[in-house]
């Protein structure tokens, strides 16, 4: 049903007892070529490590799906891991909404966030406490803010007349325009011209 369909954007499968098996079902035959669903919530469904492990596989090639909710979803160490390591490599997913074990894996997360530059939300139901408490946690965070700042337009190529309206977007951060000058001193010069 939902390869044929070209019409669904958001699907909310929660509190369904969908299991791991379903989970990798959905992913590896339903959803892995579906183009049009942005928002896919499978929160309080027992998908386990194994169903994670699933989704993070499909995130790498699905771009489409943006959003993704797994609270309470029985996800713990290796499935935490999975989606960690994987973030580096999903380029569409922009929000994930997950508990468990994920505070355990800044490193993993940081190291994603080098090369992920569309990803900018992450939300865990310790996330505000981490986030003052823990350096890393800081890190992500910063590197969010920038995703959410369009760090990516430090890789691509982009006029220079474009880049005080970039600046000025993310002037009420010091850290994250400062790490944008830093990256590319030379819009400095563009903003001072006429």
């Amino acid at each position: 049903m939902l390869l044929k369909n070209l019409s669904l954007e958001n699907l909310d499968l929660s509190d369904n007892d969908i299991s791991q098996k379903m989970v990798e079902k959905l992913a590896n035959e339903s959803l892995m070529t579906n183009t049009t669903l942005r928002s896919l919530n499978l929160s309080t469904n027992p998908i386990g490590d194994v169903g994670a492990a699933a989704l993070a596989e499909l995130l790498k090639f699905n771009h489409s799906i943006e959003s993704l909710s797994l609270i309470d979803c029985e996800i713990w160490g290796p499935g935490c891991s999975s989606l960690a390591v994987a973030m580096r490599d999903m380029k569409g997913l922009k929000s994930l909404y997950i508990d468990g074990e994920m505070e355990g894996y800044a490193d993993e997360v940081l190291a994603s966030l080098q090369s992920n530059m569309t990803f900018t939300h992450l939300w865990m139901d310790r996330t505000s406490y981490l986030v003052r408490k823990d350096r890393k946690w800081r890190l992500v965070e910063f590197y969010l803010r920038l995703n959410r700042s369009k760090r990516r337009m430090l890789v691509e190529s982009v006029h220079f007349s474009l880049w005080p309206g970039i600046l000025e977007g993310v002037s009420g951060n010091a850290s994250v325009a400062y790490y944008f000058l830093r990256q590319k001193p030379e819009v400095m010069f563009s903003s001072l011209l006429p």
